[in-house]
């Protein structure tokens, strides 16, 4: 499927790496042992290109820090990796993916390459790909003609080779891959231990935020939010405030709308969900909606709607802040200790569902 000649070693290609400046040089690192994984093995990579695409090709190539030298610019762009690929129809395939790991996108970056794809590669199809370990929305990528766009997360890709049957017991390297990428936390995978750490300890809070960013990224009502021009002031953070980690939106005067999820911790009864670890307790998932509109005619207005959310869980958050010329909802569920699959994706999923919930709102359209 793959047509590769002679491969330098594994070493050779390590030994070729070097930390230069304006690199990241983990970033670099990385991406020079995920290239030289999947050139050894022609299924996988046929596979990954299939797993970005869509396409089922013949043969493939892939090499990194390939240099583009363009007229009248001095620096040469390196895409991290480049794929060329070939299909049953002789179509030529080209894709130029960026990796971050602790950096971001390097200024314009990703519309240079878009450009560069555009303007100097001769292919049938041409494709961009971002993928980073946290978060990163973009929304301003001008794309060059032909050229398609996909942003990925480095925990989708390990799921992927995670899903194909039996080939880190066929593959030593793949398995090798696989522990390092855990070993680098690009997995999205938890532990209740994770969680409960991070109620004591500053530091291990960026779980908490991971699958925040999480739920958020996979909801339906984050484009209402994303997508308004002019919100006033920015998306808000606490941190055990009052025993919560969450997000505030930023105010939407004429929506008069103000969404906060998150996670509680009730300090006042230890042990509550049945798990005590000095004084704290495993949290509660939570969204709240408040709606700054006079109570009466907003319940007249949208009665039906909320009364679809209390036979959904919701409740009447004014019972907890005595707020009564607004109406505030509120859905909340204890974290479980024995979650079907990946602990991350169950409270991402579980909070996602919750946010989803008010997606058919009428003050959302």
């Amino acid at each position: 499927m793959v047509s590769t000649g002679l491969l330098p070693s594994i070493f050779n290609r390590l030994q070729r790496y070097r930390p230069s400046l304006g690199r990241n040089p983990e970033e670099d690192f990385f991406t020079e042992v995920f290239v030289a994984v999947l050139e050894r093995d022609r299924s996988l990579l046929g596979a990954f290109v299939k797993f970005i695409t869509g396409l089922n090709v013949l043969d493939a190539a892939i090499v990194t820090q390939q240099r583009f030298a363009l007229p009248g610019v001095l620096a040469a762009e390196r895409p991290d990796i480049v794929i060329t690929a070939h299909c049953l129809a002789q179509k030529r395939h080209c894709i130029f993916i960026e990796s971050k790991l602790e950096s971001t996108e390097g200024d314009e970056q990703l519309n240079r390459y878009s450009k560069l794809l555009e303007e100097h590669v001769a292919a049938d199809s041409k494709m961009l790909v971002y993928v980073t370990k946290h978060p990163e929305g973009k929304k301003e990528i001008t794309l060059g003609h032909g050229v398609q766009f996909r942003q990925l997360r480095w925990y989708e890709i390990y799921a992927f080779i995670m899903s194909l049957q039996g080939i880190e017991t066929a593959n030593p390297l793949l398995r090798e891959l696989s522990v390092y990428m855990r070993e680098m936390k690009m997995t999205f995978q938890i532990t209740i231990a994770e969680l409960l750490a991070g109620v004591i300890h500053a530091q291990a809070r960026a779980t908490y935020w991971e699958i925040l960013d999480q739920a958020w990224e996979r909801s339906k009502i984050h484009k209402f939010f994303d997508d308004r021009k002019k919100l006033e002031g920015k998306w808000l953070t606490s941190e055990l405030d009052d025993g919560d980690i969450n997000y505030f939106s930023p105010s939407l005067p004429k929506a008069k709308l103000l969404l906060v999820f998150g996670f509680h911790f009730d300090m006042t009864s230890p042990g509550q969900l049945g798990l005590d670890v000095t004084g704290h307790e495993l949290p509660v998932l939570y969204v709240a909606l408040s709606h700054w509109e006079d109570r009466t005619s907003a319940i007249n207005a949208h009665g039906e709607f909320y009364r679809s959310l209390s036979k959904r869980g919701w409740l009447d958050g004014n019972t907890l802040n005595l707020q009564s010329r607004q109406v505030v909802i509120r859905k909340q569920a204890p974290v479980s200790l024995a979650p079907p699959g990946a602990l991350g994706d169950y409270l991402a999923n579980a909070l996602t569902e919750m946010l989803d919930d008010l997606s058919d709102a009428p003050f959302f359209t």
